[in-house]
């Protein structure tokens, strides 16, 4: 501390050592943050050690960011210091080097001459700066931005030390740069597509290739050389995509960090400010903002919103700059789903889209349609006169020619390839040793390691993606080795570069390094490791399901595999278990049919759920021919069964009545005929009755879309619970009859009478759907809002495994929660949802879903004042829905269309699309109140002047019976407000 004397001085000891307690308080608890730990304290000194007792390896970052992160907090301390005359300002000196631990009597010490050299250099550092040495420099120099190097003679050193002023942090670092050489060809195509750059539409790169050839290398001199132009001034956003990364849309937030000079070290207040002063944004943004760098948990799913807000206000930043702003993320396929979603939103909705520059590890075919916009840059390996000029940057002295010739054929041209082997002969010397293959040269990287290391090591290797110190003590345990050196084995392979620790998580630091492990591995071990992970997996609350899968089947456990399977409750949701349906379906015995039956079934729902509608019918097909081959009853009822799904789902409502009455009765020969024979255990039985009750559900729901209600009526009546089982299905089955026919508070009653007294996730968000689409008809909009409010998508929990197999309905509820805010007067919440809903309809496969999504979307959007938005979601809805024959929702949007049309005195246009809607009236299908009310207003005022008699008394009888439904006269008054039901009213009813 400066002054400290004359501080001492001015105030009494008491307030002194008050002072003293808050301002060394504050930096241990920074220190502590960022992973060290204080030493001592002498007076008005603290003394900090990174890497004791925990090594890092980026001690020296963490290092340097600690006392940036205490000049960050001083300047809050000194404005409250202010009113006392009290100003503190503190010098700081960082040095990297060996030290030594041990006691001093009962007390812990840390001695050495690193301690000594950064003693030195914290007394030669003005006041209020952070010098550091050139060994903390040269190991972070990527992460901050330096001033010119300095020449200090420090008392009690020989000789003179080179020394930096640390200016910042650096807001735009990409890690592993390296040299760059060649490349130049591909560097002018970044340059000059970039210069012709439209910021209307979306334009930039992929550059993709396998690991190590120069990628990152590429993307960040692309960066150097625009940054040369003269007078440029645009926005750049950078970061790296990290897979194991917990943090929710953690690659936006990297990146709108980077664009502002900042970093998440930062104290969460001087962030805000920073974000209200750089970009004039509201202090509710800039506040939500911050709340998402611990996860986002408080903003209500609405991280999406803020972040669309930011980005879009940085993006437009320098609108007047004849240059375009830049994104560049490093390995993009590592990127996180909730960043990957936003993007998807950003790209649709944002008036202006920077320039793309994306890295892919992948050197097969490119099959990510997120930016299928962007040009794609083959990455190839170096030429020979390029790679010996790389050699040269790591091995410039002494060079053998018959050794740099070995390094050329075995590097094949790959820039990370070279950089190990130049590496490896410079060190070694004994260059009779070469290693020839990449696999050799990282394992010959630990051959001096101990056996117990390098046996550790190996082990680690078959996690698949992260691991903590706990799970590597429970392998060690369980293969009878010494679970007490994984602490400081751990710690010895971060400091070494082989692994990084990120939050107490460990992982490969290279996925080359990780494979040449693994590949070492005898196959018979790596099958024992993948059980004991397993089991290790097993004994959580909450296992990941699909990692647990792959080391299940790793393991050849398919018997467990195939429960864990059969358990989760999204199996046919998420696409990542196509694979192990696919693993488990190739290593079934001949004689398992059953189980081929339950995969089978379960994949194709899983393709159709996801759009893939093809491959779901040649699974199905699979399955029917498996059931004729074995004259199977059961693989008919599930054939006719998953059918029945299909169907219904996509609007085919005879044939889903057919093949449900023929699954339901498949079913019931089951159960008769196995238990006439003994031969049907109770798990079986009761499998089949509930499939049977699905199945009746599944046919009211058809029958009822028919527009038949007593034979809707009858499926609901046959309908019983089975031990207790099913209640909660009959419930949402029966509320859902009475709404599609008008009858909104039987359908509540229904859900009342019905529904158990305890309810499980799935079968709580069916239910508070099913209350939230009720709400909607009957314009109950603060129940609605608190209904909804328990209906979340699982888009910022990454805690979870699970995909929602309702996404589709969280984007209608969305939609429906932003109409309720709107007719509250809550305009920007109102906003925010209706943006949600749209982000969240991006992510549904399926299209018959879409379709639902996109018709309530349409309808919200209109209500709250866009039309246009709201004409392009519904000609979006009735694309597909006219491709699909999709009726009930084609006919909304038709009606919706029309309205918007007249609205607009577009008549050509308005009668073309009440025409095309009047096709779906006759048509034995059942279509809602609202819209037809709609309908027939519009085809009374618009239509043929000898039927707009007609359609005035249809729409009058139906209005008042909607009004009838309303609960009381502020229900009435709130349908009365939307759209053009209050229009209705005056005209046809009140007469």
């Amino acid at each position: 501390m400066e002054d400290f004397t004359a501080l001492s001085e001015r105030l009494d000891p008491e307030q002194m050592d008050a002072l003293m307690d808050e301002i060394f308080g504050t930096f241990e608890s920074i220190v502590r943050r960022h992973g060290g730990t204080v030493e001592k304290y002498i007076g008005d000194a603290l003394v900090a050690v990174f890497g004791v007792p925990r090594l890092h390896e980026d001690d020296p970052l963490r290092a340097v960011n600690a006392a940036l992160s205490f000049s960050d907090a001083l300047d809050s301390l000194n404005t409250d210091y202010a009113d006392r005359g009290i100003s503190l300002r503190f010098r700081t000196g960082i040095h990297t080097g060996l030290i030594t631990t041990g006691k001093r009597g009962e007390h812990d010490v840390v001695t050495g001459h690193a301690m000594s050299v950064a003693s030195r250099l914290q007394e030669a550092a003005p006041p209020g700066r952070v010098l550091v040495s050139d060994d903390t420099r040269s190991q972070c120099e990527a992460d901050f931005v330096f001033g010119p190097p300095q020449e200090l003679h420090l008392k009690g050193k020989r000789g003179r030390i080179r020394a930096f002023m640390v200016q910042h942090r650096n807001p735009n670092p990409l890690l592993d740069i390296g040299p760059f050489v060649d490349r130049r060809e591909e560097l002018d195509r970044l340059v000059k597509a970039y210069l012709k750059h439209d910021l209307d539409a979306v334009g930039g790169f992929r550059i993709i290739g396998p690991p190590g050839i120069g990628k990152t290398r590429l993307a960040a001199r692309f960066l150097d050389r625009i940054r040369e132009f003269p007078g440029f001034n645009a926005t750049i956003l950078t970061a790296r995509a990290h897979w194991y990364r917990a943090l929710p849309f953690g690659v936006v937030i990297d990146l709108i960090l980077s664009a502002l000079g900042m970093d998440a070290e930062m104290p969460t207040e001087r962030i805000r400010e920073e974000i209200v002063k750089q970009l004039d944004l509201d202090e509710q943004i800039a506040r939500d903002f911050t709340l998402l760098l611990t996860g986002g948990q408080s903003l209500e799913n609405q991280a999406f919103v803020v972040l669309y807000v930011v980005l879009k206000t940085l993006v437009a930043r320098h609108a007047e700059s004849p240059y375009a702003p830049v994104v560049v993320i490093d390995i993009f396929v590592d990127c996180d789903a909730s960043s990957r979603s936003f993007f998807e939103f950003y790209l649709k909705n944002a008036p202006a889209k920077p320039f793309f520059v994306l890295t892919y590890r992948e050197d097969a075919e490119f099959k990510d349609t997120l930016f299928a916009e962007l040009q794609s840059l083959q990455l190839e390996p170096l030429d020979e006169e390029a790679s010996r000029e790389l050699i040269g940057e790591f091995w410039p002295d002494d060079r053998d020619e018959r050794t740099v010739r070995e390094i050329l054929a075995n590097a094949d041209g790959v820039p990370l390839f070279i950089q190990e082997y130049a590496r490896f002969a410079r060190d070694h010397r004994d260059l009779d040793t070469l290693p020839t293959t990449i696999q050799s040269i990282f394992l010959t990287s630990i051959e001096n390691y101990s056996p117990e290391l390098k046996d550790l090591l190996g082990k680690l290797a078959v996690f698949r993606q992260s691991f903590t110190a706990e799970d590597a003590e429970y392998v060690q345990q369980r293969t009878q080795s010494d679970a007490r050196l994984v602490q400081s084995a751990l710690s010895f392979f971060v400091r070494d570069g082989l692994i990084v620790e990120s939050a107490g998580n460990y992982h490969f630091r290279h996925d080359v390094f990780k494979r040449a492990l693994y590949d070492s591995l005898l196959n018979y071990n790596k099958a024992v490791l993948h059980r004991i992970i397993a089991d290790r997996m097993r004994q959580q609350k909450r296992p990941h399901t699909l990692r647990l899968l792959y080391h299940l089947v790793k393991a050849g456990e398919y018997e467990q595999a195939h429960q864990t399977l059969i358990e989760a409750t999204n199996r046919t949701v998420d696409l990542e278990f196509l694979e192990y349906y696919d693993t488990l379906l190739d290593n079934l015995e001949p004689e398992e049919n059953r189980k081929r039956l339950t995969y089978q079934f379960l994949k194709s729902g899983l393709l159709f759920n996801n759009g893939y509608l093809a491959d779901s019918e040649l699974v199905l097909t699979e399955l029917i021919k498996d059931g004729v081959r074995l004259r199977s009853v059961e693989h008919a009822a599930a054939a006719t069964h998953l059918m029945t799904a299909h169907n219904v789902q996509s609007y085919g409502f005879r044939k889903a009545v057919l093949c449900g009455r023929k699954a339901a009765a498949y079913y019931d020969q089951l159960t008769t005929d196995k238990a006439k024979h003994g031969s049907a255990d109770a798990e079986d039985t009761l499998r089949w009755r509930l499939s049977r009750l699905n199945t009746l559900k599944l046919m009211s729901i058809a029958h009822a879309l028919s527009d038949d209600e007593e034979a809707s009526r009858r499926d609901l009546e046959a309908m019983e619970p089975v031990d207790g089982r099913g209640k909660p299905q009959i419930a949402t089955a029966w509320a859902e009859f009475h709404t599609l026919f008008g009858r909104y508070r039987e359908g509540l009653r229904a859900l009342e009478a019905h529904a158990p007294e305890s309810l499980d996730e799935m079968e709580r968000q069916a239910h508070d759907y099913m209350r939230t689409a009720i709400y909607w008809h009957l314009c109950d909009f603060p129940r609605l809002l608190e209904t909804a409010g328990r209906l979340t998508v699982e888009q910022t929990d990454t805690s979870r495994d699970t995909v929602s197999q309702y996404r589709y309905r969280f984007s209608e509820v969305d939609a429906m929660r932003a109409v309720s805010e709107w007719y509250a007067g809550n305009r920007e919440r109102a906003e925010k949802h209706l943006q949600h809903a749209e982000f969240t309809s991006l992510q549904v496969k399926n299209d018959f879903d879409l379709i639902d999504s996109l018709r309530t979307l349409a309808k919200a959007t209109a209500i709250i004042g866009n039309p246009e938005n709201a004409r392009r979601h519904a000609l979006q809805a009735v694309t597909l829905g006219l491709r699909r024959s999709a009726y009930y929702p084609t006919f909304a949007c038709l009606v919706l269309l029309a309205e918007i049309s007249f609205a607009a005195d577009e008549h050509a246009a308005g009668h073309y699309f009440l025409g095309d809607a009047a096709f779906y009236l006759d048509v034995g299908v059942r279509l809602s109140v609202q819209d037809r009310i709609i309908y027939h207003y519009l085809a009374a005022r618009r239509g043929p002047k000898p039927d707009a008699e007609g359609h005035r008394e249809v729409c009058a009888d139906l209005l008042r019976r909607e009004l009838t439904e309303m609960r009381d006269q502020e229900q009435r008054e709130a349908l009365l407000s939307l759209r053009s039901f209050g229009r209705a009213y005056r005209e046809l009813v009140t007469p």
